[in-house]
């Protein structure tokens, strides 16, 4: 029995081969042709999971099967076929074009888009006629001119003939900048900052003395270490949301100032905190595919992105 195991690029991937027996040692890793391991690939074993190969490369698609000793004797699991997701990484503002194409042997076939919300998409659509022999192709154009984080997901192309249903998809990550979209206290002594982006946002405290100011901009800026983190949600795709709360333990400064930070961009607000059980809003929050084919279905996929001319 073979079983299919999909993972995106970077993460790590398990091969799920459950040890039934904890006597089994040696707990391993084999290609399912005996051939040598693919150039980088590390992994390790476990007896509750099975085995974790690290930030899995395109390189690493393939077939293994999990190895071991059981009393002396070799053992070996059912085969895993492995493929690695390649997706599509922007920064919002990029534009982006990704071509969905398909062949037919007649005119009796329909081609689609499909969005990971099911918002309308602005579409490009042609037909071409080839001869000996005859197919016919039709051509479907997905265009976004400004990404943005919301436009993040798997975007499904779709075509239908007497035959069946043939699809591809396309992963677009949208990278931006940071927002906190919640903010609260000074209360019963302690302060809230609620930030989301993608990649998800690392949030960070700084006090300093001068009123209304960046405190992580001065020099002479205290960064509280004592300080409450947690994950609110995290999506496949799209803003993932984080919360931090921090104890006023340095009421002798008058600013506390939260930092939202992602892949250098950030977003901050400030807190006034001297001799107050309250806070002051100073300023606002700071702003290819997988392919399945039939008989006489082709499809395939092309993506081009470009860099937006919009200076922010």
């Amino acid at each position: 029995m073979v079983h299919d195991i999909l993972v995106k690029v970077g993460e790590n991937s398990t091969i799920p081969c459950l040890v039934t027996d904890p006597a089994v040692a040696e707990l391993g890793l084999e290609t399912c042709d005996g051939h040598a391991l693919p150039e980088g690939l590390s992994y390790r074993g476990s007896l509750e999971q099975g085995v974790i190969i690290s930030h899995t490369q395109k390189a690493f698609e393939g077939c293994y099967a999990c190895t071991g000793r059981l009393g002396g004797n070799p053992v070996r699991s059912d085969d895993f076929t492995l493929t690695v997701r390649l997706d599509t990484i922007l920064t919002a503002g990029q534009s982006i074009t990704v071509l969905c194409s398909t062949t037919n042997v007649n005119n009796d076939f329909s081609l689609s888009w499909i969005s990971p919300r099911g918002e309308q998409l602005k579409l490009e659509t042609g037909t071409q006629i080839l001869p000996d022999p005859i197919l016919y192709v039709k051509s479907m154009f997905l265009h976004i001119a400004s990404v943005r984080v919301e436009d993040s997901g798997t975007y499904l192309c779709k075509v239908n003939n007497e035959r069946g249903t043939s699809s591809a998809t396309t992963h677009l990550d949208i990278r931006g900048k940071p927002l906190i979209i919640s903010r609260e206290g000074p209360v019963d002594g302690q302060v809230r900052c609620v930030a989301e982006g993608y990649p998800t946002p690392e949030i960070s405290w700084y006090y300093c003395d001068q009123p209304h100011t960046r405190c992580s901009h001065l020099l002479n800026a205290t960064q509280e270490q004592a300080v409450s983190t947690v994950m609110v949600s995290s999506p496949e795709f799209g803003r993932r949301e984080v919360e931090s709360r921090v104890n006023i333990s340095r009421s002798s400064f008058a600013t506390l100032e939260c930092v939202a930070t992602a892949e250098g961009q950030q977003a901050y607000t400030l807190f006034s905190i001297r001799g107050e059980n309250y806070s002051l809003p100073l300023f606002p929050a700071g702003s290819l595919s997988s392919l399945s084919s039939s008989d006489t279905l082709s499809l395939c996929l092309a993506v081009f992105s470009f860099e937006s001319a919009i200076e922010t």
